[in-house]
């Protein structure tokens, strides 16, 4: 029987799910589903990340461009309130003009809704009483296990999604001690929650010989939605040895020894309808060459699909381990049993479940990476209409989520994340035209739903002037270069079906940044330095503590993604374009304001005097120097490395946070920071108040108290991992942030932002030593530096010197492809 036993790195529960949102996930990045686990009535819900309810809004930009002068004005003179409202009635102005309808007006447009495809419920007729029960995700092959012991002997019914045939596969075998086994199946969409409100139509075919279950669902035909004409489909194929017999919609199986579940979904944008059966037969297509494929000798053979998916899967999750010398038989507990352990001592994070935790996000982010990057809710919502749409936001979210991607060795992941982005270029362009009038430039919505990033997400009123929002497309770039970095000129996805090296597409896409900058940074509005103003400019979500308008002067994330921005720029140009026009952009950089700093030192949320900081906010906006960008590190800037610490403990002291996103984003502020207590303050609230569902997924919000949610565990990996190791073009930090209670421990397959693979990085406070096996792509000159010290060093594979005025590093001098070995030691004192 397997299971648990054979489980390296997994999870696993004695409980079956109550709610979905309990339930045990898989995925190829296209294709998901979520197991309950029950043993005599499953459910299984099945998701394809394709697929959105779509709503009455335009879709298109407003051209409000005429107005910017005002906006500017009003913004400036201090009443960001009426700024906004003159930019909405000239939304209402276009909207009125575009749908020729004099009643219409201006309000925001949401983002279309994730939503699941269908369900499937599996019944088995009960015998004798149910032992030995046990429900485990294999994190190694991404299988979903429910086995269990009654009269009939032992049960093992295991599911997963195939990323080699793209195919969701259930397959159980009949019990230990019996000759063969019953069960009945059935499906639907409309028991799920809320999918009154999703006005979508329905209807369900059921093969007469008990071959398949499929579903169709028809879309509401807004006039303005490009799903007008659009729907889905998902069809269940039933391979078994036992008799079929179809009553009331629902299949019953006789005498069977195998039952199979294949099952596939997808959508179709245009031309769809209800009665047309092409699209099922397109799915049963499919599905059928599965079957064909894997049959041998009459009978279906489950380990043939499982071994080349399981190949690929296995070897993703498997770059990277960690281990902090944890409990070994901590290890093997229940995630129910881990979630009460670290209840009982709230203080101290509980190593085992840290490690597991760290498995599991990066289990997820693999699991829903492939054709989109994760959605605000992964690649699984068991309900309709989920809160924020359950999105990709891009604010923070969505951001924070691909934060682990390349220093996490999954490229493979960060160019599903890449293709994503690249789709959308044609929006940001008009995005730039329309709101701020500027041409061959972009501008990156603060949300998009996969089907398209127009930037109509932003209220009547200032409270979310999302239009004004500039920072956007430098943070969501900010991956691809760091992809450069990592990883070299590789063939990444470009949005339009084919590959292409990502320098040359960088340089494309940054320059028509520098572009927006070039036109948004206006002569008219310089503060008395001579230095830009940045006007309108947008802080997310929050207001000044003295002023009640969010639209304001010099938001700092909005200064420093900017500088960032070109820099990367700058950097991306000198690898395609020596003689291009670098002197026009360091011009620019030279010219953009300088951070202002309060009374404590802290850096100000609003370079601007007569601004007064709000501490009481779950969002670190304005700390963007030091994450996601690089430059904080890169300077050495003493004053900007005081002033985020002060900012981050004036958060602390006064504000609260419950929401998961902001908790992580201070823990990778903090490991930037080099405070590895604060990277553990920031970690312990998730672990310790409520946030994790015995699926290991979360909450938005602590106590469920909100949307499921996956960027906090997606993220959790990605906070530790910087605090293991701070990586740049030119340098590696060991221990940057490690927290003091992680005592001993080894973190395997991380990669630098050099083309450098750390294979191992292993540490011991109590010897104060550290070991590194690391391996450079190309030859390069590196620093490295440990942050705990270096009291003696030795190098194998590399030559080493010195660097001037810098005892706790040295420069490396490494050949591409030589395996280097580092050992340093430290003064303990006691």
């Amino acid at each position: 029987m397997g299971g648990l036993s054979l489980v390296i790195r997994g999870i696993h529960s004695h409980t079956p799910a109550i709610s979905w949102k309990d339930g045990m996930v898989s995925g190829n990045g296209l294709l998901g589903v979520i197991v309950y686990g029950n043993p005599l009535q499953d459910t299984y819900i099945y998701q394809n990340t394709k697929f959105n309810v779509p709503n009455s809004g335009v879709r298109e930009a407003p051209d409000i461009s005429g107005v910017l002068k005002e906006v500017r004005d009003l913004t400036l003179a201090g009443d960001g309130k009426s700024a906004a409202l003159t930019s909405s009635a000239a939304a209402t102005t276009w909207l009125k003009e575009y749908t020729g309808d004099d009643q219409a007006s201006w309000d925001i447009v949401w983002t279309y809704t994730f939503h699941p495809g269908y369900q499937a419920h599996i019944d088995i007729p009960a015998s004798g009483l149910i032992t030995q029960y046990d429900r485990w995700t294999n994190y190694e092959t991404g299988e979903i296990g429910v086995q269990w012991h009654d009269n009939r002997g032992n049960w093992l019914r295991k599911t997963f999604v195939s990323r080699v045939d793209n195919v969701i596969m259930t397959v159980m075998e009949k019990p230990t001690e019996a000759a063969a086994f019953n069960a009945s199946i059935r499906i639907d969409v409309e028991s799920l929650p809320n999918f009154a409100r999703s006005q979508m139509a329905v209807d369900r075919v059921i093969a007469e010989d008990g071959d398949y279950l499929a579903l169709k669902g028809k879309y509401a035909s807004y006039p303005n939605s490009p799903l007008r004409n659009g729907g889905y489909a998902g069809v269940t194929k039933i391979v078994t040895d036992g008799k079929k017999i179809v009553i009331n919609e629902t299949v019953h199986i006789v005498e069977a020894t195998q039952l199979i579940l294949l099952t596939v979904l997808d959508r179709q944008e245009g031309h769809f309808q209800l009665e047309d059966s092409a699209i099922l037969n397109e799915l049963l297509n499919e599905l059928d060459a599965v079957v064909k494929k894997y049959t041998f000798d009459g009978r279906f053979d489950y380990s043939s699909v499982l071994i080349p998916h399981a190949q690929i899967h296995g070897e993703m999750m498997n770059r990277v381990t960690l281990q902090l010398d944890s409990d070994p038989n901590e290890r093997s507990l229940t995630s129910e049993q881990l979630i009460s352990l670290q209840n009982s001592n709230p203080t101290q994070l509980n190593k085992a479940f840290v490690e597991k935790m760290f498995d599991s996000g990066r289990y997820v982010y693999i699991s829903s990476s492939g054709y989109n990057p994760p959605r605000l809710m992964g690649l699984w919502t068991g309900e309709f209409m989920p809160e924020w749409s359950g999105d990709f936001t891009t604010d923070a979210n969505l951001n924070l989520q691909i934060a682990g991607g390349n220093i996490g060795n999954t490229p493979e992941a960060v160019e599903s994340y890449i293709d994503l982005i690249m789709r959308h270029m044609d929006d940001w362009e008009l995005n730039a035209e329309r709101i701020f009038g500027i041409p061959n430039a972009i501008l990156a919505p603060p949300r998009t739903d996969g089907d398209g990033a127009a930037l109509t997400h932003f209220t009547i009123n200032d409270d979310f002037p999302g239009h004004y929002w500039i920072s956007g497309a430098s943070w969501m770039l900010l991956p691809i270069y760091e992809y450069y970095l990592t990883y070299g000129n590789q063939l990444v996805p470009n949005g339009k079906g084919q590959k292409e090296l990502v320098l040359p597409m960088l340089y494309r896409t940054l320059t028509k940044l520098g572009n927006f900058y070039e036109g948004f940074l206006n002569e008219d509005y310089v503060d008395s330095q001579g230095k830009y103003l940045f006007v309108p400019s947008y802080s997310p979500e929050n207001v000044p503590a003295n002023r009640h308008s969010s639209l304001q002067p010099n938001a700092t994330m909005d200064i420093a993604s900017a500088r960032h921005a070109l820099l990367m720029l700058l950097n991306v140009s000198r690898g395609v374009d020596a003689a291009g026009d670098s002197e026009k952009w360091e011009q620019l950089l030279n010219c953009l304001p300088d951070y202002m700093y309060n009374s404590d030192d802290s850096l100000k949320e609003w370079a601007m005097e007569g601004i007064d900081d709000h501490h009481y906010h779950r969002h670190i906006s304005h700390l963007y120097p030091a994450w996601p960008s690089l430059e904080l590190n890169e300077t050495g800037d003493t004053a900007l490395h005081r002033g985020i610490i002060r900012a981050l403990d004036n958060r602390i002291q006064n504000g609260t946070e419950s929401a998961v996103h902001g908790l992580v984003h201070k823990g990778l502020v903090e490991a930037r920071v080099n405070r590895g207590e604060g990277v553990y303050q920031s970690l312990l609230p998730l672990f310790t108040e409520s946030y994790i569902f015995s699926g290991l997924m979360m909450s938005h919000n602590d106590h469920f108290a909100s949307l499921y949610c996956t960027d906090g565990p997606i993220t959790i990996p990605a906070v530790l991992m910087e605090a293991f190791v701070y990586s740049d073009a030119a340098s590696i930090t060991f221990l940057p942030a490690l927290p003091a209670q992680f005592t001993r421990g080894e973190v395997k397959g991380l990669r630098a932002r050099n083309q450098t693979t750390i294979h191992s990085l292993q540490w011991d406070l109590t010897k104060g030593s550290l070991h590194v096996a690391l391996c450079s792509d190309i030859h390069q000159q590196l620093q490295i530096s440990n942050r705990l010290g270096i009291g003696e060093i030795q190098v194998s594979g590399a030559s080493a010197a010195e660097v001037a005025d810098k005892t706790n590093a040295r420069s490396l001098t490494l050949l591409a492809n030589q395996a280097t070995t580092i050992t340093i030691t430290w003064p303990i004192y006691k």
